[in-house]
């Protein structure tokens, strides 16, 4: 029979504690540290010398610019892509109707369009779901980003920046309503 280290179930709780610990020792620091007062390094803050050192770790630092904060038509393209990333044009089966939570995301894209007058737009049509064969699919999704199109300008983009290509059943998604969808893409 094996004779058990009757030290090792405390080593082992003594490590959890340490890692525990030293999380928690730097939050404590960051909400001790004075606010909007950073230490210079060497210095110390008056009543308290463990905080003045740790304090620069909590510190926050300067964000960097991103190209959206450099180019304003960086910054409108990304909205787009949020936008319709959380309100993508969707259509009913066989259909190149425009719903009317799809005509909204639309007028909404045309809203940001009009901050970037100068970007071109581009409009791709997909049906992948379509009965008839690939050449179904492809003239109904050309119907469909033609139906964006003209949305779009309708809302006052420029017809000049507006192109569109239908893709039929080229690239589907994983979920038929998804794979029934027109893309937006600005540049």
């Amino acid at each position: 029979m094996a004779v058990r280290d009757a030290r090792a179930p405390r080593r082992w709780v003594w490590w959890a504690l340490a890692l525990l610990t030293v999380p928690t020792a730097l939050a404590a620091v960051a909400v001790l540290a004075p606010v909007g007062e950073s230490p210079a390094p060497g210095r110390s803050v008056p009543g308290n010398d463990a905080v003045a050192d740790l304090s620069i770790v909590a510190a926050p630092t300067a964000a960097r610019p991103t190209p959206a904060d450099r180019d304003p038509a960086a910054a409108e393209r990304e909205r787009v892509t949020v936008l319709l990333a959380d309100r993508p044009i969707v259509f009913t089966a066989d259909s190149a109707d425009l719903t009317a939570p799809a005509a909204e995301t639309v007028r909404e894209v045309a809203r940001l369009l009009a901050a970037v007058p100068g970007a071109a737009v581009l409009v791709e049509g997909h049906a992948a779901d379509t009965p008839g064969g690939l050449e179904a699919a492809r003239l109904l999704s050309e119907r469909r980003a033609d139906v964006v199109a003209d949305a779009l300008v309708a809302a006052g983009v420029s017809a000049e920046r507006v192109a569109t290509r239908g893709r039929g059943a080229e690239a589907p998604l994983t979920t038929v309503e998804r794979s029934r969808r027109v893309e937006i893409s600005v540049r």
